[in-house]
This record gives structure tokens, sequence and C-alpha cells, in this order.
């Protein structure tokens, strides 16, 4: 598949959610492992959080998170550690 082509070019369609997932890697002089990872989910329509008295607009994030582990292996023990950001 080409990337972001849609997959049935014929179809009509109207997007409703975005998820976007990056991961970075990282080596540290001690010879622990760090991975970073971002996930962000946005909708295109305006919507309202569970008890929230006010819709979000549309493209505003549902979710902005930065979670990030430090590791021994690159798979194997780790210790992790999470931050949310954006969610005001």
């Amino acid at each position: 598949m080409v990337e972001n082509a849609p997959p049935f070019p014929s179809a009509e369609r109207q997007l409703l959610h975005h998820r976007s997932i990056a991961l970075r890697f990282f080596e540290r002089p001690d010879g622990l492992f760090e991975v970073e990872g971002a996930l962000m989910d946005r909708k295109s329509h305006p919507f309202r959080r569970q008890l929230a008295e006010e819709d979000s607009p549309a493209g505003h994030p549902l979710h902005d998170s930065s979670p990030t582990s430090v590791c021994r292996e690159l798979f194997g023990d780790r210790a992790v550690t999470h931050r949310d950001e954006g969610l005001s």
C-alpha cells in the first residue's frame, strides 16, 4: 500500500479520529536504554468528555501522552514513567 493513500480510493469517507504514535530509542552513557513514546488522539468533530460541562473543539487532543521507559536491555528489565500534556 502507498503511504497515506486511502485503501479504497473510490469510496467516499470522512475522518472521525486520528491516532498518532511515535517511538524514539536512545542509548545512554551509563549503558541503559531509553524508549520515548508519544501518543496523540484527535477527533475531527467537537466531542464531550465524561464529566465535562462543555464540548472540546474539533482537533483538540483527546489523549496526549508521553510514556518513557528506561531499560537494561531493549527488550528486558525496565522502569516506566509516564506524563500527560495538553489536556486542559
